[in-house]
């Protein structure tokens, strides 16, 4: 089983659950490797997918940053909740 297809069981899971942090978290994912998918035209292998990861976690680490500076932190503590859904998959 590839990362991707462990990654749509666990969307599928957080669906029934109605987790809705964890849902929009791996929306965000899988929206990003199928646009990857797309671009690449052909599947992704679980290599990529861990790159794309490691991106991910990146941009949210840094939008915390921008945000904590700016005083939202409504918004730097929903980053940390999508960084720690990431980080679980690395």
């Amino acid at each position: 089983m590839s990362l991707v297809d462990k990654l749509n069981s666990a969307l599928k899971t957080a669906m029934r659950e109605r987790s809705a942090d964890k849902v929009a978290a791996l929306r965000l994912i899988l929206a990003g490797l199928q646009n990857l998918r797309i671009a690449k035209r052909e599947d992704l292998t679980d290599e990529e997918v861990i790159s794309a990861l490691q991106k991910e976690v990146k941009k949210r680490v840094e939008a915390k940053v921008i945000y904590e500076k700016a005083g939202r932190v409504e918004l730097a503590a929903i980053e940390d909740r999508e960084l720690k859904i990431i980080r679980q998959w690395l």
